[in-house]
């Protein structure tokens, strides 16, 4: 399964494929980007489950118009009852050790739902449960947490990364009593607007990476990526990719062929 098939997020992170973005140069074969196997997934190791949540990400959906409505606490519900159901259909994890993982919104999901997992092992007074999750039970990669808290670590990480001068902090953090958010004065604005333009060019998601606008941004862009391939005719169409988040792109036109879903068994779900 997939972890959320949208333009911000694809499992080609950790799992075991990715689009052989080189290929673009030669075209793809019937407008499809090719995929190709991954040497260091995580696979390998473990047994990995993408969940598409909530309801309404990638392939998941709802028969009634009740059914999309979602919050954090209803698809962290959701989700337990997914995992024991699939835990009691496949017996043979039952015994594998249990991380919760995700990345970005995540970061409020993940302790949430590990929580009320521990929650009901506690719970279960000798009852068997399938749930065998760790003391250390969850993977946050790049999670939100709260604004403040998330402001405030990215500045400390600016500074202890030498984005941003020693100067520069000290008179940030002395104005602003180390909380940056909101900004407590004018004096704490000023200082955070220049930490703001200092590292408004740095890639925040990974600053080793270049900084630069996902290509194919909206719909009708990426409907003429997919006319241009598909036109190409194994010519090939001149497709340059800057960014991690470029190559995501393709995974609108993978995920949207009609062959790939009837081999994948996506369920066409009528509106």
């Amino acid at each position: 399964m997939w972890d959320n098939i949208d333009d911000d997020n694809a499992s080609g992170d950790n799992g075991p494929l990715l689009f052989d973005v080189q290929y673009t140069a030669n075209g793809y074969e019937g407008g499809v980007p090719r995929l190709l196997y991954r040497p260091e997934t995580w696979t390998k190791v473990s047994n990995i489950i993408f969940v598409d949540s909530p309801v309404g990400a990638g392939f998941s959906y709802a028969s009634t118009e009740e059914g999309f409505k979602s919050s954090d606490t209803i698809a962290i519900k959701q989700l337990v009852i997914f995992l024991k159901k699939w835990l009691d259909q496949h017996p043979q994890f039952m015994s594998n050790p249990l991380y919760i993982g995700g990345e970005s919104y995540c970061g409020i999901i993940i302790p949430a739902l590990t929580l009320e997992i521990d929650k009901l092992i506690r719970k279960a007074s000798g009852e068997s449960l399938p749930f065998n999750l760790k003391v250390s039970g969850y993977i946050a990669g790049n999670p939100m947490t709260d604004k403040k808290f998330d402001t405030d670590g990215k500045i400390k990480f600016f500074h202890g990364m030498g984005l941003i001068s020693d100067e520069l902090y000290e008179l940030a953090k002395v104005n602003c009593r180390g909380s940056y958010d909101p900004p407590a004065n004018h004096q704490c604005a000023k200082y955070i607007e220049s930490i703001n333009y200092c590292t408004k060019d740095i890639n925040v998601f990974h600053i080793l990476e270049p900084s630069c606008k996902t290509l194919w941004r909206n719909v009708t862009e990426k409907a003429e990526m997919h006319r241009l391939m598909l036109e190409s005719d194994g010519v090939g169409v001149p497709l340059h990719f800057k960014c991690r988040h470029d190559s995501y792109q393709l995974l609108y036109i993978w995920t949207n062929d009609e062959t790939v879903r009837k081999n994948l068994g996506i369920r066409q779900v009528c509106t």
